[in-house]
């Protein structure tokens, strides 16, 4: 497991759910609705599942697909916590 920064942008439609934005290594951003219970602050706990071969890439898996549809993304090393 591995943490990734997001922004929290409001109350998903569900009890204790949350919107958040997470910043994609290509700059754009990706929405996804979770669980409150898979924050941590300002991070949410995804799954690791490769880095590139200079390190400054991660590729994770969300909890929960988001909202165009995606499992997995390409993060910035510096978007990663701990």
């Amino acid at each position: 497991m591995c943490k990734v920064r997001v922004t929290i942008l409001g109350e998903g439609p569900g009890p204790q759910e949350k919107i958040v934005k997470i910043k994609k290594a290509d700059g754009t951003s990706e929405e996804l609705v979770t669980h409150s219970n898979t924050l941590k602050g300002e991070t949410v706990e995804t799954a690791l599942i490769f880095r590139d071969q200079d390190g400054l890439r991660a590729l994770v898996e969300l909890p929960r697909e988001s909202a165009s549809g995606s499992w997995r993304l390409w993060v910035s090393q510096d978007q990663l916590v701990g």
